[in-house]
């Protein structure tokens, strides 16, 4: 058997309710002022394995 280092990324989802006039500046302002983000999903991407080197110390 092999030892591994795994690492990912986790992708969290938000979603927050704002007032615009239209599409681009409803993102725009929850860029510059987020007003009561809420978390709703997380998800693990972009999994790569590195073996470990074992030696003889």
């Amino acid at each position: 058997m092999t030892l591994y280092i795994v690492t990912f990324t986790e992708l969290r989802h938000y979603e927050m309710a704002v007032e615009a006039d239209d599409e681009k500046s409803a993102i725009a302002r929850a860029r510059i002022a987020p007003e009561n983000p809420v978390w709703i999903a997380v998800e693990l991407d972009r999994y790569e394995a590195t073996p470990v080197a074992r030696g003889a110390a």
